[in-house]
């Protein structure tokens, strides 16, 4: 399968150049070769560059006081790394690592600050991509702490696929087990699973999807959840500036739009208790008072509780007038 090396293999920058203009941006664009381990930026540095992979895969890493590391999001042909421009800052708290080697497009970042100043169209989409990521972030906090390694295993593959061009992914067990925060040998012992069940097959470090809607199933709720809410996301942004969405689906893969986020296996018995559980909540939870018209003023709660206490009375005294306060003085 052929792969677009160009920047338009970036489907962020693609659109990115599509609003700025190709003569505009393109000369100040250089073509990188990442490798996997290659550290892009550390935590709390200045970041100097931003990356836009086309057929690599990015990790931003949380780093312990003792060396150990978790991934908490993943950057691939669909965003940057450098997002965190649009907040306003030029450091980040996480460090950067290739995942998975293979090209990418590398811009200084006043350059690319200065398309952020001059364009809109830039902002909303480059704000998209930064909320995306937020978004990740936060549901692989939730996965890493709730599901089982397996779920997690699934739904970082289909994560990692979805941002490549093809269905491969170059990663090792030592490499996932990093990623994941987890021992080497319960990755093998999850991967091998996968293997005999014949939805992935994996030799010398290649991982090919072989049964990605068994994938998908065995995948937990944040896999939907992450992808459903970047694909509206970036749809918004793209409605916004009149230009198409970031985001396509790979080969074989789901459309998300199908999917319900949130949907569980006991939907339809969920919605049949609602009617039940409404009733039952109204009763345990009180009435606002003033919902009721009903006023209530903080002063005389706080009298009938010092009455009820025997505590002594105060009586508050009148506002002098204006003019009694000038013969005072």
């Amino acid at each position: 399968m052929a792969i677009a090396i160009g920047p338009s293999g970036n489907r962020l920058l693609a659109q990115v150049l599509d609003i700025v203009g190709v003569p505009v941006l393109a000369p100040q664009l250089t073509r990188v070769k990442l490798k996997t381990g290659q550290v892009l930026h550390e935590a709390g540095v200045t970041i100097s560059y931003v990356y836009f992979p086309v057929d690599a895969l990015i990790s931003l890493m949380q780093v312990m006081a003792s060396g150990e590391t978790t991934e908490t999001a993943i950057v691939g042909n669909d965003s940057m790394i450098g997002s965190e421009l649009m907040m306003g800052v030029d450091r980040t708290t996480s460090r950067a690592v290739v995942q998975c080697d293979g090209t990418a497009y590398r811009l200084p970042i006043e350059v690319f600050g200065q398309e952020l100043d001059r364009s809109p169209d830039v902002q909303r989409i480059v704000l998209a991509s930064a909320r995306a990521l937020m978004v990740q972030t936060a549901q692989t906090v939730a996965c890493n702490r709730h599901h089982a390694l397996s779920q997690q295993l699934c739904r970082w593959l289909l994560l990692s696929v979805d941002r490549l061009p093809t269905g491969e992914l170059h990663v090792t067990h030592e490499g996932l087990a990093h990623t994941l925060g987890v021992r080497r040998e319960s990755v093998t012992l999850a991967a091998s699973r996968l293997r005999d069940e014949g939805v992935i097959q994996y030799s010398r470090g290649l991982v090919r999807i072989l049964d990605r809607h068994r994938l998908e199933r065995d995948a937990c709720e944040c896999y939907r959840i992450v992808s459903a809410e970047c694909e509206r996301l970036y749809n918004a942004a793209a409605k916004a500036i009149g230009r198409p969405s970031v985001l396509h689906r790979t080969e074989g893969g789901t459309r998300l739009s199908e999917i319900s986020a949130h949907r569980r296996p006991d939907a339809r018995n969920d919605a049949l208790r609602a009617p039940k559980d409404r009733r039952r909540g109204e009763r345990r939870t009180p009435v606002d008072r003033r919902v009721r018209n009903v006023p209530i003023a903080f002063a005389e709660r706080r009298a009938s509780f010092d009455r009820r206490a025997g505590y002594p009375q105060l009586v508050a005294r009148p506002p002098e007038e204006p003019a009694a306060r000038e013969l005072a003085g």
